[in-house]
């Protein structure tokens, strides 16, 4: 029985962090980061993604880490910084869950 309970829990929070990494296009199709991933929307309201975390920048811009599962963060200038380097996020890099 506890093992029942525990493979539950598990499943729900993989559930539950699945849902997060996820949004609904323009069609209501669900569009979902990549794995360690971060997902938004740029200037446009198009959905984009990126391999780690991602920040605005000072001009709206969603820029994301290189790095799978990377952070992102803004120094003493206001610029964004990376781990593994910084890249604008892309439509190309979010996934469709199937």
């Amino acid at each position: 029985m506890k093992t029942a309970v525990v493979l539950g829990l598990l499943f729900f929070g993989m559930i539950v962090s699945a849902e997060e990494r996820c949004m609904n296009n323009r069609l209501g199709e669900p569009v979902c980061s990549p794995q360690c991933g971060s997902i938004g929307t740029n200037t446009l309201g198009e959905i984009v993604c990126g391999q780690g975390a991602c920040i605005t920048n000072k001009f709206g811009d969603l820029i994301c880490s290189k790095q799978q599962g990377g952070t992102a963060t803004r120094n003493f200038f206001g610029d964004v910084v990376c781990t593994g380097g910084c890249e604008p996020a892309s439509a190309t890099l979010c996934q469709k869950p199937y």
